[in-house]
């Protein structure tokens, strides 16, 4: 089973949204719309342009667990979150979105993956997801593998607490070996 216990880590979490200015201070901070008694929010990933906020939440009305959902800044409000759906969510937890090059990058403590969470991918094309992807077992571990995230050169990091870490949970890199055949090597980050 999974070492993330949902419901010890994330029980009642919420959004808060806050203005910053040029100089990184924040100010009127104010709790999201949609947040909801009895449910919690967690794992958020603003867009880079601020107009899309992913995140995981147990809320009622969506597959089991935690699902993945979306709201999209309209008119300077926020839009009604809605659930990826079933091509994404299951009836476990999805959980650490983040969105890259129309992919969304996640992880599940589905049936189907190597133990605890594993990362998978999946396509955003014509108004729909699809090509659900479980990553490569370089990538995933019988332990948990989470948190998915890239920075401005394309380099891929996640978190993970499998065996041969020095910590609880540490960072790995994915480092492209071969750009043709994709190849990918996981190593520690210093």
């Amino acid at each position: 089973t999974s070492n993330l216990n949902m419901e010890r880590d994330f029980k009642n979490a919420s959004v808060h949204i806050a203005e910053v200015n040029a100089n990184g201070d924040m100010s009127s901070s104010k709790p999201f719309l949609y947040n909801e008694m009895g449910s919690s929010i967690n794992s958020i990933f603003l867009s880079p342009d601020g107009r899309s906020l992913y995140f995981a939440s147990d809320r009622s009305g969506g597959y089991g667990g935690f699902d993945l959902y979306v709201s999209h800044l309209e008119k300077g409000t926020w839009s009604i979150p809605v659930n990826l759906g079933p091509e994404i969510n299951t009836a476990y937890n999805e959980i650490t979105p983040f969105m890259h090059d129309n992919k969304i990058y996640y992880a599940s403590d589905n049936l189907q993956g190597l133990g605890g969470y594993d990362i998978y991918n999946a396509t955003f094309e014509n108004g729909k997801w699809s090509g659900v992807t479980m990553m490569d077992r370089e990538i995933n571990s019988p332990e948990d593998d989470y948190f998915p995230a890239f920075n401005n050169q394309g380099d891929m990091f996640f978190t993970s607490n499998r065996l041969g870490g020095l910590g609880k949970n540490d960072i790995y890199k994915v480092i492209k070996t071969d750009a043709n055949l994709m190849d990918e090597l996981v190593t520690e980050v210093p």
